[in-house]
């Protein structure tokens, strides 16, 4: 709410500044003058009483409402004659029109009357008042606004300083983690290579042992091995030895045959002669 009234205020108060500089700027270089009108000359459209905003012209046309000075006082009347630098003027409730005048008399034509322009003149000092306790008013919203703003920013400030440190503080702990998991991981690989390690030299030592276990029996078995081949060889000499001795005995039976063969067919035909001869 004080928002929106600060901002309401703001503009009427640029307003007013503006307004006001402009009347006061056309006033110092002589092209604006605000005057009250008297009489009731003018009715309907300006009333006795009103405040009138009078703007200076080069050229003035018929109809125009001006404001001329005569015998010390202003006059504001409708132009209803022109000739050339002279013009005839009447009050529109008026049924006489005024007397000649030159163009050179004329203030200014009557750019506003009554209305606003009577309500600021009127109230000016109620106006000023206003203006003023609104203007404490938006000063003091205001800077309750900006303080505000100040500690809503200086929350947001916070609020990123703790998000800054909260994510280095994130950055720094994953580092820590990856530096963590990274020494773990080497670890676990220190440890997996020396756990190995250990298992290749325990089996290296329990392949050595097994192998000095199985020398004197791999020595055994090579004896037995040599042993049974050596009974084998004796065995396979034994036989041999045994079919030649046979060879060589049944060579000598048929020797003995044959030769027994050949005394008994010596005999035959000695003894067949024998008996020729006897004969």
């Amino acid at each position: 709410m004080a928002k929106i009234l600060k901002k309401i205020f703001d503009v009427i108060f640029v307003l007013m500044i503006v307004l006001l500089s402009l009347y006061f700027v056309l006033r110092f270089l002589g092209m604006a003058e605000i005057y009250k009108v008297q009489t009731g000359s003018m009715e309907d459209g300006i009333h006795a009483g009103d405040y009138i905003l009078i703007y200076k012209k080069d050229k003035y046309s018929i109809g125009d409402v001006v404001t001329y000075e005569k015998d010390g006082y202003h006059v504001t009347h409708r132009i209803i004659k022109k000739n050339g630098d002279r013009v005839i003027t009447k009050g529109d409730a008026n049924n006489v029109e005024d007397d000649e005048i030159s163009v050179k008399s004329i203030v200014g034509e009557v750019a506003y009357n009554g209305g606003i322009l009577n309500f600021l003149i009127n109230y000016k000092y109620a106006l000023a008042s206003a203006l003023l306790a609104l203007y404490l008013f938006s000063c003091y919203f205001g800077r309750k606004e900006d303080e505000k703003n100040l500690k809503d920013k200086e929350e947001d400030k916070t609020l990123d300083d703790d998000l800054v440190k909260e994510e280095v503080l994130n950055e720094e702990e994953s580092k820590i983690d990856d530096s963590e998991e990274k020494n773990s991981e080497e670890e676990e690989s220190k440890i997996d290579d020396s756990e190995e390690k250990d298992l290749e030299e325990v089996k290296t030592e329990e392949d050595e042992k097994v192998l000095k276990d199985e020398e004197p029996k791999l020595d055994n078995s090579k004896k037995e091995e040599d042993l049974s081949k050596d009974k084998i060889d004796k065995k396979t000499k034994g036989s041999a030895k045994k079919k030649v001795n046979k060879t060589k005995s049944s060579g000598k039976l048929q020797t003995n045959k044959s030769t027994t063969k050949k005394k008994t067919t010596k005999k035959s035909s000695t003894g067949k002669k024998k008996i020729q001869s006897k004969k």
